[in-house]
């Protein structure tokens, strides 16, 4: 829908829709680069979505965004859950390799 292509939502929505174009990448570069960084703005990322989708989907009634909840409430509980267990390794080669006593 090109740049800024949700038209019919208030601007505010509108931007953060369009910020995740670029937002959600910088998730995943971090998670290569520096995993604490990609956690933490992975949960940030979440928060905003997933409440920013409520609101705008229950004051609009507008079925799709409410419908698409349902797989994204679980993923962010995920993320949110797992966040806490993996916020204190450094990279995710320390995650996938710990060193060994």
């Amino acid at each position: 829908m090109g740049f800024l292509g949700y038209s019919f939502a208030p601007l505010p929505f509108n931007i953060f829709w369009t910020l995740l174009v670029v937002l959600d990448p910088l998730v995943i570069l971090f998670f290569f680069l520096r995993l604490q960084y990609a956690i933490s703005l992975a949960v940030i990322i979440m928060i905003f979505d997933i409440s920013i989708n409520l609101v705008y989907g229950f004051i609009t009634k507008n079925n799709p965004i409410l419908f698409g909840l349902i797989t994204q409430i679980p993923f962010g509980c995920f993320v949110f859950l797992t966040a806490n267990y993996l916020f204190p390794y450094q990279s995710i080669k320390n995650f996938l390799y710990p060193k060994c006593n």
